[in-house]
């Protein structure tokens, strides 16, 4: 949708927009989303990554809010659901 309204756009008052969610969480809540929501799925980090304290930093949406109209629709955990099954369905 953030690249349908980015391409409609007539022009911008800044050369990127942040297109995320809200919220932040850790790598390893995320991996427990995951797991939650795909039982059975195996989540791995390699080497020099801790998934309980890396915590990637929030990215204002403000700017896309207001120069495009965009506006974050899906929560996280909706999302993986939705991924998830549209991946079950297509047999990847």
């Amino acid at each position: 949708e953030a690249l349908v309204l980015a391409y409609d756009s007539q022009s911008f008052s800044l050369p990127a927009y942040n297109i995320t969610g809200p919220s932040q969480i850790t790598l390893s809540a995320l991996s427990e989303l995951v797991r939650d929501v795909v039982p059975g799925s195996r989540v791995r980090f390699g080497d020099g990554v801790d998934p309980e304290r890396y915590l990637q930093a929030t990215m204002g949406i403000a700017a896309a809010q207001r120069d495009l109209g965009w506006k974050p629709r899906v929560a996280l955990e909706e999302g993986i659901k939705t991924y998830a099954a549209w991946l079950t369905e297509n047999a990847l």
